[in-house]
């Protein structure tokens, strides 16, 4: 039964149950000392990723009864994603 318009209806707070969100994030970072070329002077290099293990995490279905795609998961997450950088320190 839909509840009357402008109104929240009687179902319970959080009572869906959804796929579970899971992501692990990495970062690396490596110093290389450039004193040879001037004192205290060293480069970084590093390298970030989110979503190391590439776990597909997809989203709630729709909740909608009224909607064509009651039911259906219809997005998920980016997959992984890898950035490096690197930088002169002096």
């Amino acid at each position: 039964m839909q509840p009357p318009a402008n109104t929240f209806g009687n179902t319970g707070r959080d009572i869906l149950d959804g796929p579970n969100w899971r992501t692990v994030d990495l970062s690396v970072l490596k110093d290389f000392s450039l004193s040879g070329i001037h004192e205290g002077m060293s480069f970084q290099f590093s390298c970030a990723a989110t979503d190391v293990f590439n776990h597909p995490n997809i989203g709630f279905p729709q909740q909608d009864l009224l909607n064509s795609g009651f039911g259906q998961i219809s997005y998920a997450n980016t997959s992984r994603q890898l950035q490096l950088g690197a930088k002169i320190i002096f």
